[in-house]
């Protein structure tokens, strides 16, 4: 009995895993599994979309979700927050976004853009190289 059910278990993965593969043409079999893992075992597809990775402090993260403001208004020496900036103005904006290192922990990746009131630009043109911090989650 164990044994038809392991056999049973092996050919429904191996389906499931055929069937990742159509999905995602340009993942091997091997990575899917991989990917499926996800950090430190967590069983979640969270790897799939290829967000990047930056470099800070000479380390690589790999980026597990795309960059978005925080909402922190910006004091004193980190420039002017978005309140405070008339019409035409500078101000910095504040991005995060999760990450995880070569060893699977888990971080946040910031960065500062430096945006004029009114006259903000496509996100996609910001230079995302350029990290401010990376934090431990």
């Amino acid at each position: 009995m164990i044994n038809a059910l392991a056999d049973l278990f092996i050919r429904a993965s191996n389906k499931i895993k055929d069937s990742a593969t159509d999905l995602f043409p340009n993942y091997t079999q091997r990575d899917i599994l991989r990917l499926s893992q996800g950090t430190k075992g967590s069983g979640q597809w969270r790897y799939i979309m290829d967000y990047g990775t930056v470099e800070f402090k000479g380390k690589e993260y790999v980026l597990d979700g795309q960059a978005d403001f925080t909402n922190r208004l910006i004091n004193g020496g980190e420039g002017t927050n978005f309140v405070d900036a008339a019409e035409g103005e500078t101000y910095t904006a504040e991005f995060s976004a999760p990450a995880h290192d070569a060893e699977g922990n888990q971080h946040t990746v910031y960065w500062m853009h430096d945006m004029t009131k009114g006259d903000e630009p496509e996100l996609d043109t910001l230079d995302w190289s350029n990290v401010s911090k990376v934090r431990e989650a």
